[in-house]
């Protein structure tokens, strides 16, 4: 008859196994520290970087001017414009887009043309919205040479780029420091004659988004 031989106890497996689960326990744990960690993060870069998560474009800019141009050596600019924009808030659940003095402004070449104000308005996260400024009448003294470019950019099939600058805050438009701040490049504007005016809308090939 054949002896069974007895299963003897061996301390280094039985020490490897308990290795094993401590690790795995240690794994588990460590989930909802990173976990922690990562929300921490995001919610750092969110406030570093909540102007990407901002998203804003514009929906449409309109340009009244009247067909005979002030002429130089005054060189005032003179007319009507309106500008309606899209806005989102891609921002975490908890953060609110609340914009209460934005600001709009609008350049030529560099010099500044004309300037508004957006309604106020508050964007939960995925929020969105647009706002637009309404007519709004300006009158601004400028150089010869950029009243004499606006003149020739705004004839009856002429072609004006623009650029429009957004400061959500009470400051002057020079101080960028706010991060609500957005810049609007390479805004085209198609102008057509129209009952002793020359006016302009958004031309669909032109950027639109605001960075």
């Amino acid at each position: 008859m054949e002896v069974q031989r007895q299963q003897r106890y061996d301390p280094e497996s039985n020490r490897g196994a308990g290795k094993t689960v401590d690790r795995v326990m240690a794994c588990v744990n460590l989930v909802p520290i990173g976990g922690a960690i990562a929300v921490v993060l995001f919610i750092l870069l969110s406030e570093a970087l909540g102007h990407p998560l901002q998203k804003v474009r514009v929906a449409s800019l309109s340009l009244s001017l009247p067909s005979t141009p002030s002429p130089p050596p005054s060189s005032t600019i003179s007319g009507n414009w309106s500008v309606a924009l899209s806005v989102k808030n891609h921002m975490p659940l908890w953060r609110r887009l609340s914009w209460d003095h934005a600001q709009v402004m609008l350049f030529y070449r560099g010099e500044f043309v004309a300037g508004t104000f957006l309604q106020g308005f508050c964007l939960p996260s995925g929020g969105k919205t647009t706002v637009e400024t309404g007519a709004a009448a300006f009158s601004r003294e400028v150089k010869d040479r950029v009243a004499q470019a606006i003149a020739k950019d705004s004839e009856d099939g002429g072609v004006m780029e623009l650029e429009l600058r957004l400061l959500n805050s009470d400051g002057d438009w020079r101080d960028w420091s706010d991060w609500d701040s957005f810049v609007c490049h390479g805004l085209k504007v198609g102008f057509s004659s129209q009952n002793q005016s020359q006016v302009g809308s958004l031309l669909s090939c032109s950027t639109h988004k605001c960075a």
